[in-house]
């Protein structure tokens, strides 16, 4: 075999896996980035729903008084 048919029977696999580690860390940076995502949602929709829980309190500490006024 001549240098060129080594070279280029080596470079073929050695891309391959070149190729196979960069797609696997792009894949694990994507699932990083959407598992960041999904977590903010959450945080966000969990800050709606404890000021949500905050204000109904407040009413029902009101309604509490105005039934006991009106006892």
């Amino acid at each position: 075999m001549t240098a060129y048919e080594w070279i280029t029977t080596l470079l073929v696999p050695a891309t391959g896996i070149v190729s196979w580690l960069a797609g696997s860390r792009k894949r694990r940076n994507d699932t990083i980035v959407e598992l960041q995502n999904t977590i903010n949602l959450l945080a966000e929709k969990n800050r709606e729903l404890y000021e949500e829980t905050i204000k109904l309190r407040a009413q029902v500490a009101e309604l509490k008084d105005e039934i006991d006024r009106l006892k």
